[in-house]
This record gives structure tokens, C-alpha cells and sequence, in this order.
């Protein structure tokens, strides 16, 4: 794409070609305001029957944290994460995997072995610690 094409243009072209990858970093000052929109986030997913995503924390404590938040609003959501017993870390991910709909909300390390071909976003809920580590996180 270059400068000269036209706005439309590029956007039809990446309606077209571009659709399955969308990046955006936005800051929170409290944790509040950051819940409240991830809140908003999902309820848009669920009212469109696309909620099948995974959403990464950096610490066990609050991936059971987010889990446990969004599981008591009614978020049909799944957790993983290394303090698991390694029997309730696979029936965590089987149950999200066979799932219609829901969430996945793990460590980066562990949400790596998930392979859903139809998950629609992939929420780090706090900033990973390195640039390798985010790659590895969207792939």
C-alpha cells in the first residue's frame, strides 16, 4: 500500500485481505477502567456468537483472578496455567477446545499448546515481558 492510494482503497483492499489480524495497545489507568473494557470487548463477541478467544495474563494469581471475575458474569470461560494438576490443566483445555463458545484465560506458556483454528481475538491483559514473548503470544 503506498501513500498516494486513496483512503477507500485501502481500506476495501484490507477489508478484503487484512481482515484476520488487527493490533491495538491501549493504556489503562486503573485496573478498573481495563476490566470494564475487556468487559465491553467480550460482551461484543458473545452478542455477535463469536466469543472464542484466549486472553493471556502474566502471573498465575491473575489468570485465577480474570478467570474467576468473568466467570462470575456469566463468561463461559476456561483456565490454564502451570499451578495446575496436569489432569485439570487438560480438561480445561479439552472443555475450551470442543466448546461452541468461550474464553481461555492462561499463562503465555501454557495458552501456547492451544490450537483452536477458530479463535476470533487474543487479549494480553498485561503487557508481556519481552518482545519474543508477544510474538510467540498472537502467532
Amino acid at each position: 500500500m503506498t501513500d498516494n492510494m486513496p483512503r477507500a482503497k485501502v481500506s476495501k483492499i484490507a477489508q478484503e485481505f487484512f481482515v484476520s489480524l488487527l493490533l491495538r495497545a491501549k493504556e489503562f489507568k486503573t485496573e478498573q477502567t481495563k476490566y470494564a473494557f475487556l468487559n465491553k470487548i467480550l460482551k461484543h463477541f458473545d452478542d455477535t456468537k463469536q466469543l472464542k478467544g484466549i486472553i493471556y495474563c502474566s502471573s498465575v494469581r491473575q489468570t485465577d483472578d480474570l478467570a474467576k471475575s468473568l466467570k462470575e458474569i456469566g463468561f463461559p470461560v476456561s483456565k490454564c496455567h502451570a499451578r495446575m494438576k496436569q489432569l485439570d490443566r487438560k480438561r480445561s483445555q479439552s472443555h475450551f477446545l470442543k466448546s461452541h463458545s468461550g474464553v481461555m484465560v492462561a499463562t503465555a506458556a501454557l495458552g501456547l499448546d492451544i490450537n483452536r483454528p477458530d479463535v476470533q481475538f487474543i487479549i494480553n491483559y498485561q503487557i508481556p515481558d519481552s518482545l519474543e514473548s508477544y510474538s510467540l503470544e498472537i502467532k
